[in-house]
């Protein structure tokens, strides 16, 4: 499996609530669409922008590097995220990262 992260700044000038229904709603479409997408999960931070500048993180986990291949380097698959990303978008910045799980979910059952 390979992972995906993307540092997200929504676009100031749409209201928050409306970018993350442009970001579940057409984007997510296109990436639902892809083959060897495993799983998309976005992140908000809560109350706003904090100083950081970053609005969320955007999380795509791909089946292999092939899958990751794929959604990088076809022109269309890029030509219709960038459509649908534009709405609410402002910038990114994007991590391909090598995941070290040091609490499984299935240990913290008990809490």
């Amino acid at each position: 499996m390979i992972k995906r992260i993307s540092l997200v700044r929504l676009r100031a000038d749409v209201p928050r609530d409306t970018c993350l229904q442009l970001w579940s709603g057409a984007h997510a479409d296109v990436v639902r669409a892809l083959p060897g997408v495993l799983e998309y999960t976005v992140d908000l931070a809560v109350g706003g922008r904090p100083p950081s500048g970053w609005d969320a993180i955007a999380t795509l986990r791909f089946a292999d590097a092939e899958a990751l291949h794929r959604f990088r380097e076809d022109p269309e698959v890029q030509a219709r995220l960038l459509a649908t990303r534009e709405d609410f978008i402002e910038a990114v910045d994007v991590f391909l990262v090598d995941e070290h799980i040091l609490i499984p979910r299935e240990d913290r059952s008990d809490r």
